[in-house]
């Protein structure tokens, strides 16, 4: 299942003036997106305006970020709110996308899938035709777990979780270069992990600086 696909390319230019952009998260067999989340709340802010959010709807959208099974009882314990409140709340935010859904964190290394590759694709041209048809046939890579059109001196970024060096090489072999129009492809592969966020901090800030009393 295919969780993001291309967004309308109004701004493709030339390259220096282009904007990043996701192609494809893509949940397979053996991984998760570049982001996971904590038993799984993905804020989307195209289909609310952050303003019409106030400060107990972030302390919501926070728990259940941290805590997704919480229930409602318990939520309104925490944020000090009936669970009546809470209920209609996330019911609020789940029907405006705001809340996108919830789904368990796996764990990549306890599954044998400890590496993650970098993989930066730069393409023979970025004629229309040509980012389609790459955009078409990398969403078919299984191994694939996020590709992003991007700024800079490449096309697109794409990561990659494998157990060990022999895999990318079979994954570089029947996957990475049969993809079309690909003049060149750099591998990088993570050494350590330093952060990995499901929601950046700075979402729940905006909550504190725009507090408006709860909705009734």
């Amino acid at each position: 299942m295919i969780a993001g696909a291309a967004i309308r390319r109004s701004v493709i230019g030339m390259k220096p003036n282009r904007f990043a952009r996701t192609i494809v998260t893509k949940i397979t067999p053996y991984t998760r997106v570049l982001i996971q989340f904590s038993a799984h709340l993905c804020i989307q802010v195209m289909n609310i305006e952050p303003e019409s959010l106030d400060a107990i709807d972030y302390r919501i959208l926070k728990a259940l970020s941290e805590d997704g099974r919480i229930s409602d009882v318990a939520l309104g314990e925490m944020i000090n709110l009936s669970s009546t409140a809470v209920a209609r709340r996330r019911r609020m935010l789940e029907e405006t996308g705001v809340i996108e859904g919830y789904s368990a964190r796996l764990s990549l290394k306890a599954l044998g899938f400890a590496g993650t590759v970098v993989v930066m694709v730069e393409l023979g041209s970025q004629a229309e035709n040509i980012l389609v048809e790459f955009e078409r046939e990398v969403v078919k890579c299984p191994s694939v777990s996020f590709c992003g059109f991007v700024s800079g001196d490449t096309d697109f970024m794409i990561l990659i979780h494998v157990s060990s060096l022999d895999e990318y090489d079979k994954i570089y072999r029947e996957e990475l270069s049969n993809l079309p129009h690909v003049s060149r492809i750099r591998s990088s592969f993570v050494l350590r992990e330093v952060a990995r966020r499901s929601n950046v901090p700075v979402i729940f800030e905006r909550g504190k600086a725009g507090a408006t009393g709860p909705r009734r």
